[in-house]
């Protein structure tokens, strides 16, 4: 079946705004407006055998006369069965980060699947991948209108978002990969698009996410934080099954982040003292905590020589503490693209 995508490019007056002085970009509020551009990335068959078109919302911030710019990209949850780009927690996520100085992208991808088994499962979850690498092969090719820096794209996402990216930055070809019918990589480049272009990014930062096989994580992979409540009885905080599958079992942040430590890779662990799912997506005050936390993450990956970790946020209403087992290393290394 023939793709179908279109390519709406920027034009030049798009940002329009000034920026606040005094604070630090990327880690602070520094942009008082945010300006929005929808884009179509790609199109491909959902779980139904139905042609889907796949758009994105991008954000930016407005008056903004830097030319390079790290990109955000972040995917909702729904548990690979619902959700949309325009959801609030997205949008609001999204917006809190372009006003530090961040472009940041909010996906549709292809969700839905026939029933809860193995089979339908794995491959929501290949689908959302697939879109993922489309969306970025896009964002590479349209680099200079949308004045981002293709060396510094981060990838983002909240419960079934952040199963999605975190598969996506560390699935490795295993038994694991096999029940997923991944046989190679490019499996998961899918043709949602076919632009020349790779789907590298530089980290991913994961939301009450997980990970199918925690040996998926191996020396010198990208880095890697994330934010989950310890309770959560949704994914699960150590390790467990969700309520949709008792066959695939998950591995959650705990155990991501002691695993990446252990390997020498930056990483970061802040955990609510909660048994709330997404909690800082959805409840005030945690979500200006999550999106705190976001920023000074990809702040210190973004600055050269940076080993020290991005301090809690001082907000104790939230409840929130930083699991002390985590060696929080920011390692300085150079990512090649």
């Amino acid at each position: 079946m023939k793709r179908i995508y279109s390519f709406f490019l920027m034009i030049t007056g798009w940002f329009s705004a000034t920026a606040q002085e005094g604070s630090e970009r990327y880690k602070d509020t520094v942009f008082t407006s945010v300006d929005k551009l929808t884009v179509t990335y790609g199109s491909n068959t959902n779980y139904s055998g139905t042609q889907q078109n796949l758009e994105a919302d991008i954000y930016a911030p407005a008056g903004d006369s830097v030319l390079q710019r790290p990109m955000i990209v972040y995917m909702h949850g729904g548990g690979f069965r619902a959700g949309r780009r325009f959801d609030t927690a997205c949008v609001e996520l999204c917006k809190k980060l372009a006003r530090r100085g961040y472009v940041t992208a909010s996906l549709d991808y292809r969700v839905g699947m026939a029933d809860a088994t193995t089979a339908e499962q794995s491959a929501a979850v290949i689908r959302a991948v697939q879109d993922l690498n489309a969306f970025i092969r896009y964002a590479k090719s349209t680099a200079d209108s949308l004045h981002i820096d293709t060396a510094k794209i981060f990838i983002s996402g909240s419960s079934a978002g952040g199963i999605a990216v975190l598969t996506k930055a560390y699935i490795k070809l295993d038994s694991t990969a096999a029940v997923f019918g991944i046989k190679n990589m490019n499996d998961l480049e899918g043709t949602t698009n076919e632009l020349p272009f790779t789907s590298s990014v530089a980290g991913v930062f994961s939301m009450w996410g997980a990970l199918y096989n925690i040996d998926w994580l191996q020396k010198n992979d990208i880095p890697v934080g994330c934010v989950h409540s310890r309770g959560d009885s949704t994914i699960p905080f150590v390790s467990g099954y969700n309520r949709q599958n008792r066959s695939l079992l998950l591995y959650g942040s705990k155990p991501i982040t002691e695993r990446a430590d252990s390997l020498g890779i930056p990483t970061f662990l802040h955990a609510y003292d909660s048994y709330k799912h997404d909690l800082g997506l959805k409840v005030a005050p945690y979500k200006d905590t999550t999106a705190q936390l976001m920023a000074d993450f990809f702040y210190r990956l973004l600055q050269p020589g940076v080993k020290d970790a991005p301090a809690p946020v001082n907000n104790p209403s939230a409840q929130a503490y930083v699991a002390p087992a985590i060696t929080q290393r920011f390692s300085q290394q150079k990512q090649t693209r």
